[in-house]
């Protein structure tokens, strides 16, 4: 995403749904502009996701400020899962890894409510160009 194969306003639009928090979303979004004739729209998830887990979410106000978005909403999303379930969930879809973990999966497993949020705060956005 940081660096897309893709030539200058060579796509209508361009779409990230939970992706950006893995890139540097700075150069991704500038990279979305670059490509897009008509605009970009994504989902992502923004800090106070997960809280507690320590994971460096991005924050909504900073993207708010890049991107200046045409539409945007801000939702909390519930994760049905806790304790083992949780884990493995994430394990499942390949989305376990956290570069600053502030609790193990021990430590989950142990005392779920360790975890003060199971869930997402999501920003939705479509900027049009």
């Amino acid at each position: 995403m940081e660096n897309l194969p893709l030539k200058d306003r060579s796509v209508d639009w361009t779409a990230s749904s939970f992706a950006l928090h893995w890139s540097d979303y700075r150069r991704s979004l500038a990279e979305f502009a670059r490509v897009s004739k008509k605009g970009f729209f994504a989902a992502v998830p923004v800090e106070g996701s997960l809280e507690g887990l320590g994971f460096p979410f991005p924050s909504a106000g900073e993207i708010l400020e890049l991107v200046r978005p045409t539409l945007w909403r801000l939702e909390e999303v519930d994760v049905p899962f806790r304790g083992r379930e949780f884990l493995l969930f994430f394990k499942k879809t390949g989305t376990g890894y956290n570069p600053t973990p502030a609790l193990s999966a021990f430590e989950i497993l142990k005392d779920p409510s360790k975890v003060r949020f199971y869930g997402f705060k999501v920003l939705y956005f479509l900027k049009e160009l």
